[in-house]
């Protein structure tokens, strides 16, 4: 059965947390001056650029997720999350960036000169590469895909595990100063919601059937991007990202949502 997060009944001591603000278009939260905890659709939602949610997109939390609902004993080996760190191991961020970079990103782009494993995840908006700080192992650096130490999947594992029987117990409803937080990506007719932080929540809810998910905004990004803006993106400016790779790569982010990838990689789409 379909859900909208934070309608359900709760124990008593939830009802004090924060109302969820009903706008007419959760694009409305943009130009509030305290926008406070929405709802967005789950179709909306991005964890990072290749990964969406809800049926008809890919993502191995949320599959994973849906598997622990089914099956709270599974075991951390047995899961897509397992398969998915075993077979997505992106070298370059031109791999890691785009569903088929040998058809979508020139050989001549420095996307694949910078390495996985020397920075952390990058947009074409991103102030800075940021790199990996020495003192993380570099089997402890890579969450979102693989190689990564067996400690990571299980931790991972048990982080949507807690959260499954806790949002399935409870329902849920973040804090003001806690929950999903992101920012939104529109160009045309098409919005999407990139989250930033807390995305295990985000995975866990549309796993369990959430058709509506409550978010708050990022305080450290613009609460909205559009391409009109892209000629100031610092990732184009400096040249990591030329002008047609940062189109074509937002352009991957408001339309598939992970489909591409997954069965590029031999995962079904979410049903």
């Amino acid at each position: 059965m379909a859900r909208a997060a934070g309608v359900q009944a709760r124990p008593a001591e939830l009802d004090e947390r924060p109302a969820i603000t009903a706008y007419d278009s959760p694009l409305d939260a943009v130009y509030a001056r305290t926008p406070g905890v929405f709802t967005v659709p789950v179709s909306w939602f991005r964890n990072h650029i290749l990964f969406g949610h809800g049926p008809g997109a890919f993502n191995a939390w949320e599959a994973t997720a849906r598997q622990l609902a089914a099956d709270p004993g599974i075991g951390h080996r047995d899961t897509v999350l397992a398969r998915f760190y075993a077979t997505f191991r992106p070298v370059t961020f031109a791999e890691l960036s785009y569903a088929n970079p040998e058809r979508d990103v020139p050989r001549s782009s420095r996307l694949w000169e910078v390495k996985t494993r020397e920075y952390k995840d990058v947009y074409p908006w991103s102030s800075d590469l940021e790199r990996w700080p020495d003192h993380v192992p570099p089997h402890l650096r890579l969450t979102e895909y693989g190689p990564v130490g067996d400690e990571i999947l299980q931790l991972e594992i048990w982080r949507l595990r807690r959260l499954v029987a806790s949002i399935s117990r409870d329902g849920y409803r973040p804090l003001e100063t806690s929950g999903t937080r992101g920012y939104f990506l529109k160009v045309g007719a098409r919005a999407r919601f990139v989250v930033k932080s807390g995305f295990h929540r985000a995975v866990t809810l549309a796993a369990l059937g959430y058709t509506d998910l409550p978010v708050l905004l990022s305080t450290t990004t613009p609460r909205l991007l559009t391409l009109d803006s892209m000629e100031h993106w610092p990732m184009v400016k400096n040249g990591l990202f030329e002008p047609a790779l940062a189109e074509a790569l937002v352009h991957y982010m408001l339309t598939d949502g992970g489909a591409d990838l997954g069965k590029r990689l031999g995962f079904e789409p979410h049903p």
